[in-house]
């Protein structure tokens, strides 16, 4: 195998939490022994510190599958590595491993340390928000001609729709251009909307994940364009989704003369591109008016619409006009963005997220505990 080691790395691993990795194998959270070690006879309580040093051990099982998926991440994230050491601002936009050798791969196991990234995936983000206030559908009506009621249903802030939008969009061009490397497998469960550090002013960055699926141009031409074109479909896929969240949510109004109640416009929703909801629009007024939005917002659907192979010249005749939209929205977040933080802080230690990160209690214990049994 090309990419396997050839020895167990050198990082003696403290496991403090396994978390859910579907069908392919497991994760634990924890800390390299030194680091513990120094947390544990440490007279400070260096919670910020410690949080910020966790690791990830990511373990697959041994099927060929999932060995083969193992082998295909462990080349791209050597790759990231190689490509952000002279790039250093885009090293926070993808996973990434603790060191060069940090994995093993041979016929008995495979697993690869990576750095651990507080946050949240973009589906739990999104899923905390259309499903905070209840799921009730908006064309749920007693009688035909019962007056729609307002939505109980939330949406994923403008602003915050148009930075990740940005901030994929800038870590997708890099990988694609400057990488030549494509990542196969770009969907909500993989971009993580990070935690906000203390005192950290501006919108939370986001991370890719999950390389598994990964191709390198150098190694595969006509499957990197293949799969080029596929990242940014399911880029679109991924925003079309949050977009079309807020044509049902909170007061919604139609533009169509025609319809005069909000249940004709309903009976018809299908067949109607005409109606919105007042309060994003009334958001994006102050920042790029109501023309930003919407055409935003149909570039996005057209671009779920299209053939692959029309996938390429059109995003590039709309990227710059997008990027100028979450520019325009970007210069005027100053209030919400100190919302949107706290807001990203409630719900990741919020008792639904428990199980899919680690607080700094379980980190102490795990440290503690360790301690006890003599693994220092």
């Amino acid at each position: 195998m090309s990419s396997a080691a050839t020895s167990e790395p050198s990082i003696v691993f403290e496991r403090y939490k396994g978390l859910n990795y579907g069908g392919n194998g497991n994760i634990s959270i924890g800390l390299d022994q030194e680091h513990a070690s120094k947390f544990r006879n440490s007279r400070e309580d260096p919670a910020a510190e410690i949080m910020y040093s966790l690791i990830v051990k990511k373990e697959c099982y041994t099927s060929k599958a999932a060995i083969e998926s193992m082998e295909k991440e462990v080349k791209a994230l050597k790759h990231i590595r190689e490509s952000t050491i002279s790039n250093q601002e885009y090293c926070d936009k993808f996973s990434q491993l603790i060191d060069s050798e940090s994995y093993l791969i041979d016929g008995n196991e495979a697993y690869i340390y990576l750095h651990h990234i507080a946050g949240i995936s973009l589906r739990d983000y999104r899923d905390s928000h259309t499903h905070q206030s209840g799921t009730g559908s908006p064309s749920r009506l007693k009688e035909p001609n019962e007056m729609l009621k307002p939505m109980s249903i939330s949406a994923v802030r403008v602003p915050m729709i148009f930075h990740i939008f940005s901030e994929v969009l800038l870590a997708m061009t890099f990988m694609h251009e400057k990488m030549k490397m494509a990542h196969g497998d770009i969907k909500a469960d993989n971009i993580i909307i990070r935690e906000t550090k203390p005192l950290e002013l501006g919108l939370p960055e986001v991370a890719l994940i999950d390389f598994g699926s990964a191709v390198l141009e150098k190694d595969d031409v006509a499957e990197y364009k293949r799969k080029v074109a596929l990242d940014r479909l399911d880029f679109f896929r991924v925003m079309v989704d949050l977009v079309r969240d807020h044509r049902s949510c909170g007061e919604m109004r139609c533009r169509n003369e025609a319809h005069v109640r909000p249940d004709e416009c309903l009976k018809h929703r299908a067949h109607c591109d005409n109606w919105y909801n007042l309060g994003c629009d009334r958001a994006m007024a102050d920042h790029v008016g109501l023309w930003g939005w919407d055409s935003f917002c149909e570039d996005i659907e057209k671009g779920v619409k299209l053939d692959v192979s029309m996938i390429g010249p059109w995003f590039e005749v709309c990227k710059q006009n997008w990027l100028k939209f979450a520019t325009e929205v970007g210069e005027g977040v100053d209030g919400s963005a100190a919302t949107i933080g706290r807001e990203l802080t409630n719900i990741i230690e919020s008792d639904d997220y428990k199980g899919k990160n680690i607080s700094i209690a379980e980190v102490s214990h795990g440290i503690e505990n360790c301690g006890r049994l003599g693994m220092s």
